[in-house]
């Protein structure tokens, strides 16, 4: 695990000589050399010493420096908007020694107190009509200096003799390190190792613009920098103690932000308490009068005097359903069942428009005389009806949107469905070609299968402790099959009827009386094709060069379908099928006369007659047996085949319907969010509570979505099946608590849907992935993030809903999970989520500790549980669903982790009154006397204070080095029993 330590300072080269500061009247720092020669041997034996004072570079020296070579990163990253302003700002340099490289002298006698050559301040930028700034731009100066700014009152500067505790060097190892001779070793062998920062220790106000610069400490920097003569002192840039206004000072480096609202990550979380509420998820709503003449067994109007409780997509977890009104449920469903009704005293009927039987297409009508069926407990139950006419009020607005997609749906799957007949086609056709290959002998069929050789696998073999494949064409090398016989460049010609039109002439000098060294230049210096065969006119006798040769390259045209090798990069489109059927048909041979072509070809392998009888026993090699083998099962037709017809039968079920993946409850949360939960306006800020699923509503919203769609479609004589559910997401499942399991899974779906399933589809899918977790290239993350997204929406596990037409009995019971009380949603009312989206939660389950304490099992990975779904509800909610019950949910801690992020400094803060332990892990701006307000500098009598308290405890100074282990600000986490949550607890 990588360590970091702290340096108040580095020197190297020839400013690590200097022990001590530079004279008041030195610009330069001087170093004393002295080199010792000594010259023996032959008599001689002569030493002598010579010594030589200089100086090394001052900051006098320096007009600037390369910012994109000497700059590591800054804190916060420029035009922040919202930076924290309870931290400070920094800037880190890629070398360890940089700060002091130029340093003039030391705020002590302690040499470990250099005053760096530059210093880091922040000033108020000025901001239009919100402020004037604390400084002005000077923009007449000679423009090959560095720029300048005007500052209106030196006091808003930070004293520079305490500039040498905001300056440090850091040190990474990936071992611990117990002495600085260590320490020194890593920095001056690892350069890379080490950085070095500058901080700004000034307190931000909230809301405000600032500019960070970088400016020169020493006056001789600052005189070198505005072009004035240089007085030879080691006088520092200004004295805030002799403080005048308009100050001029130049800067080397600067960037803008923005502070933002009070509270870091640290100060909102421990705003957070967790509290339990009895009774959400209902409010009262009166049913009025419910029209179309319902009335009860008295012949009066019902509903005029009764309420019911209207539920929401979540509630308590000891929420209680209400009962439905008897009456009320009678008279639904004799108004439901009365489409056709009686006029007066006669016989004759007429038809009566009646409310819609939501999910009539799914389960029977006369269904709702059965109190047990999900499709009588949604119609006769007020509640439930309103829910599911909240799905169809979603379908209503958006149906335009809805049908189009559905219609762009339906093109792709008739463009499937002609793909796979394609391949039917083209596969009975390859078949026929691969059944007269099969019939040809082990060498025909070694030199005819050459162009896939280097795609198909051979042997499997042990390499390095693990099991690989060798393809084809190394196992043919290894057992001794000569070169000539399965190069590409070289093959003879079985197939009679394949062969079309020559391509291209190739002329080049060679020794045909040796035919390997004819065989190089062809295949790598020309790069003939893997498809070609070469061709000679007659041979002349004694051997020839190529130039008296009337050379041609004819191509073999050999269906494809033979490619679809276990290693092959690429699924061949059925168009491409298409052209190798007509190209495989016979007759369409043109060009060379192919009797001439069969002569020409036979001439050249007479050449390795010699070397064929050598190597006739490499055929009769056993694992050349198995390979002949091997390579027929791997370019048979049928495997392709099965492989894609696979693909396209899933994208081509007989039972179509379109489906959307939209999470409908975006509708409620954007439409009507007193359904998601009502009640929850006596929830206060800063609460963490837990809350569950309420599956009733849930399922008869999606009821209605569904049912409304499927009347549409109808209307519109769209051809799908009325009965498929359409929509079965109600929650966002798009969230990254991606398990490695799942990252496999996602990977196996991506090759299924793209149709490849080789290995250059694992690699791309890797590398995406790689791109997509370090933001290394933001269009392949894009696409992989487009993707990971559309899995967790789509995969059947995660969907909310089963399909409708395979529903049982009761409402609430359809879900994916086993029951409705099979997940606990935690829901966070605060702005810790809305500033902090990024924020990490997770469940972890509980353990002993060594004293008997209850403590986090956060060594046990196995008992981590990771969000499943999440959804947010404007301005300041967010919930997230878990896969834990309400019963098991008290055997887990809910774990709220700030993301890792880039390093960064400050002190905590926190509310007056608050009478925690102050200790140097929760130094806040507070804590010091006196507290220091907006946009004062801690000095060196409040650093002082708080050394004097922690001196004796833990042996703290406020060394540069110390400040910024104390400044730095870790990631922070929280561990909340998910027990307090309950509503029994």
């Amino acid at each position: 695990m990588s360590q970091q330590y702290f340096l108040s300072h580095v020197r190297t080269g020839l400013a690590a000589l200097v022990g001590s500061s530079t004279p008041s009247n030195a610009r330069r720092q001087e170093v004393k050399l002295e080199l010792e020669v000594k010259v023996s041997g032959q008599g001689l034996n002569i030493s002598s010493a010579v010594k030589k004072d200089g100086y090394i570079y001052g900051p006098g020296d320096v007009m600037g420096f390369d910012t994109v070579k000497a700059i590591n990163r800054i804190g916060p990253q420029p035009n922040l908007s919202n930076f924290e302003p309870n931290y400070i700002p920094f800037i880190e340099f890629s070398e360890a020694d940089f700060p002091w490289r130029y340093s003039l002298t030391t705020a002590t006698s302690l040499t470990r107190n250099w005053i760096p050559w530059i210093t880091l301040i922040v000033l108020k930028a000025p901001d239009g009509s919100r402020g004037e700034g604390e400084y002005e731009e000077v923009n007449d100066y000679d423009p090959s200096l560095p720029a300048r700014i005007k500052v209106k009152d030196l006091s808003t500067l930070p004293d520079l003799k305490e500039s040498w505790r905001w300056a440090h060097a850091q040190v990474n190892v990936e071992r611990n390190i117990n002495n600085v001779k260590d320490l020194r070793e890593v920095v001056h062998q690892r350069p890379e190792d080490t950085v070095s920062r500058l901080l700004c220790a000034r307190r931000l106000a909230e809301k405000t613009k600032y500019t960070a610069m970088v400016v020169p400490t020493y006056k001789v920097g600052l005189q070198a920098a505005l072009g004035q003569s240089q007085n030879v002192t080691n006088e520092l840039a200004w004295d805030i103690k002799g403080a005048t206004s308009d100050v001029i000072i130049p800067y080397y480096y600067k960037w803008d932000f923005r502070s933002g609202a009070r509270g870091d990550f640290e100060y909102l979380l421990r705003l957070l308490e967790p509290r339990t509420f009895a009774g959400l998820g209902s409010m009262k709503v009166s049913l009025g009068n419910m029209g179309y003449g319902v009335r009860g067994k008295d012949n009066e109007v019902l509903a005029a005097k009764i309420t019911m409780n209207m539920e929401g997509a979540l509630a308590s977890a000891n929420f209680s359903h209400q009962r439905k009104n008897k009456d009320i449920s009678e008279a639904l469903k004799e108004l439901l069942f009365s489409s056709n009704v009686r006029t007066g005293n006669t016989a004759n009927t007429e038809r009566r428009l009646v409310p819609p039987v939501y999910g009539e297409y799914y389960e029977e009508k006369r269904n709702l005389d059965r109190s047990r069926s999900w499709l009588a407990q949604l119609n006769l139950d007020p509640k439930y009806r309103a829910a599911a006419s909240l799905g169809a009020r979603y379908v209503q607005e958006n149906q335009e949107q809805l049908m189009e997609d559905a219609w762009n749906q339906l093109g792709e799957y008739r463009k499937r469905k002609q793909e796979l007949e394609n391949l039917k086609l083209a596969t009975a056709a390859s078949d026929k070609v691969f059944e007269r290959l099969k019939s040809l002998g082990p060498k025909e069929f070694t030199h005819i299968t050459t162009p896939v050789h280097r795609n198909v696998r051979g042997s499997e073999v042990e390499a390095d402790g693990e099991k690989v494949y060798m393809t084809v064409f190394d196992v043919l090398s290894a057992v001794g099959i000569p070169k000539i016989l399965t190069d590409p460049s070289i093959k003879r010609v079985y197939n009679k009827k394949s062969i079309s039109t020559p391509v291209r002439s190739i002329e080049e000098t060679a020794d045909w009386t040796d035919f390997t060294e004819f065989q190089q230049p062809f295949t790598e210096e020309h790069s003939i094709p893997s498809t070609s065969l070469l061709v000679n006119s007659p041979l002349p006798s004694g051997g020839a060069n190529v130039e008296s040769l009337n050379t041609e390259i004819v191509r073999l045209n050999i269906p494809n379908s033979f490619l679809h090798g276990p290693l092959t990069t690429h699924y061949q489109s059925t168009a491409w099928f298409s052209q190798q059927i007509e190209a495989s048909q016979p007759n369409t041979f043109m060009g060379v006369e192919h009797r001439a072509l069969r002569s020409q070809t036979s001439r050249i392998m007479q050449l390795s007659g010699s070397i064929m009888q050598d190597e006739t026993s490499a055929f009769e090699n056993q694992t050349y047996n198995d390979t002949i083998i091997n390579t027929k099962a791997a370019i048979d037709p049928k495997l392709a085949y099965d492989r894609f017809a696979n693909y396209f039968r899933s994208q081509t079920p007989p039972d179509y319907h379109p489906r959307f993946f939209t999470p409908l409850y975006e509708y409620l949360r954007d439409n009507h969010p007193e359904y998601m939960v009502p009640g929850l306006e006596v929830v206060p800020q800063n609460t963490v509570m837990l809350l569950a699923s309420n599956q009733k509503f849930i399922e008869a919203f999606m009821v209605g979505a569904n049912h409304e769609l499927a009347r549409e479609l109808r209307w519109r004589e769209f051809p799908a099946d009325s009965k498929g559910t359409f929509f079965r997401k109600f929650w966002d499942t798009s969230i990254y608590s991606v398990s490695k399991e799942e990252t496999e899974e996602f990977k196996n779906w991506v090759i299924q849907k793209s149709g490849d399933q080789f290995a250059s589809a694992e690699e791309a899918i890797d590398s995406a992935k790689k791109a997509f977790e370090e933001q290394s290239d933001p269009e392949r993350a894009r696409v992989y993030e487009e993707a990971l997204e559309e899995w967790l929406l789509t995969r059947e596990e995660d969907q909310d809903i089963k399909p409708i037409h395979k529903w049982g009995n009761n409402l609430g019971g359809n879900g994916m999970q086993t029951s409705s009380d099979s997940q606990v949603i935690l829901v966070i009312r605060g702005d810790l989520i809305r500033k902090y989206p990024n924020l990490n939660i997770h469940l972890v389950g509980k353990e002993n500790a060594a004293d008997n304490s209850i403590q986090p099992a956060l060594t046990k990975k196995e008992s981590y549980r990771y969000p499943i779904f999440e959804g947010s509800l404007p301005p300041d909610i967010t919930m997230i669903g878990f896969p834990v019950s309400s019963n098991d949910a008290k055997d887990f801690y809910i774990m709220l982790e700030e993301e890792r992020s880039d390093l960064r400094f400050g002190l905590d803060t926190h509310d007056s009154g608050d009478n925690s332990e102050v200790n140097l892990d929760n130094l806040a701006w507070e804590d010091f006397e006196p507290p220091v307000e907006d946009g004062f500098y801690l000095t060196d009598n409040l650093l002082k204070d708080v050394e004097n308290r922690f001196a004796s405890t833990t042996g703290w100074k406020a060394t540069a080095a110390q400040c910024a282990k104390v400044f730095r600000q870790p990631p922070v986490r929280v561990a909340i029993d998910l027990k307090r949550l309950l509503p029994h607890s």
